[in-house]
């Protein structure tokens, strides 16, 4: 938490306690400076007149180490599902929803980074519940898709008062949100960028509970759904290359957004 509050520059310790605390609850000022001294003893942080701030030579390190990754895996045969040819496809079953969304959010940043420069990422869901489910790992995937230059246009199928409650978060050129039932499967999740189609089948019950949480609009419906991550069920994801369906899947998603020309 600590480095995270600390990624936009250094802060008072004051400032640094304040922020964690309106993060985490109740803190002690000896829990604090534990953490502080465990960080400073490790070399990530360098505190200096009552000022914290990222060790400069740490953050050399975690770059070049996540270049290291990004090359092992972006790069690598083993990774490299862009290598499909047209018409071929390959196909992965999970046994819970958090494995899968990991997986998920994997193969795109892999396939975004393989498509046409400035192609837009179409995707649509019977429900967006990931978002609230697991909000920050879904607003630093949207952020990754719009950094690459790219716009996300989301579709969603259902109109309850939870779809709408999350489409003023989608409200620039660059990320946009359209409420429009394209497709009758509550089971069916789509993605495609450029000629590549990410599907995914979800099991038959957690897609039945989903629904029922979205139309009783439960004041408690995060945590419900948040539940539904680590129940076991079969889940399927399809990645294929497919020029001629990724078009038509494209057509029927874009017609109610504003897409920008692609460079």
């Amino acid at each position: 938490m600590v480095i995270s509050l600390l990624r936009q520059g250094p802060l008072s310790n004051a400032e640094l306690l304040a922020s964690v605390r309106i993060q985490r609850g109740v803190l002690t000022k000896q829990g604090f400076y534990a953490a502080l001294r465990k960080l400073k003893k490790e070399e990530i942080v360098v505190v200096y007149k009552k000022i914290t701030a990222l060790n400069a030579s740490w953050i050399e390190r975690m770059q070049r180490l996540v270049e290291t990754m990004r090359d092992s895996y972006v790069g690598s045969d083993q990774a490299r599902i862009t290598d499909l040819a047209d018409r071929e496809s390959v196909s992965y079953v999970f046994l819970n929803i958090r494995h899968l969304d990991v997986f998920w959010g994997h193969a795109q940043n892999l396939l975004i980074s393989a498509a046409p420069k400035g192609a837009a990422l179409l995707a649509y869901d019977p429900h967006y519940w990931f978002y609230i489910a697991r909000k920050e790992t879904e607003q630093e995937l949207l952020k990754q898709v719009v950094s690459s230059g790219r716009q996300f246009l989301m579709t969603v199928g259902g109109n309850t008062k939870l779809d709408r409650s999350i489409k003023a978060d989608f409200k620039t050129d660059m990320q946009q949100y359209h409420i429009n039932r394209a497709f009758e499967r509550n089971t069916y999740y789509v993605t495609v960028i450029g000629d590549f189609i990410l599907e995914v089948y979800l099991d038959a019950s957690v897609a039945r509970t989903v629904e029922d949480i979205y139309a009783l609009g439960s004041v408690d419906a995060e945590t419900k759904l948040v539940d539904l991550l680590t129940r076991r069920s079969r889940n399927r994801l399809r990645i294929s290359r497919n020029y001629a369906r990724a078009e038509q899947i494209r057509t029927r998603l874009s017609k109610h957004f504003y897409i920008k020309n692609e460079a």
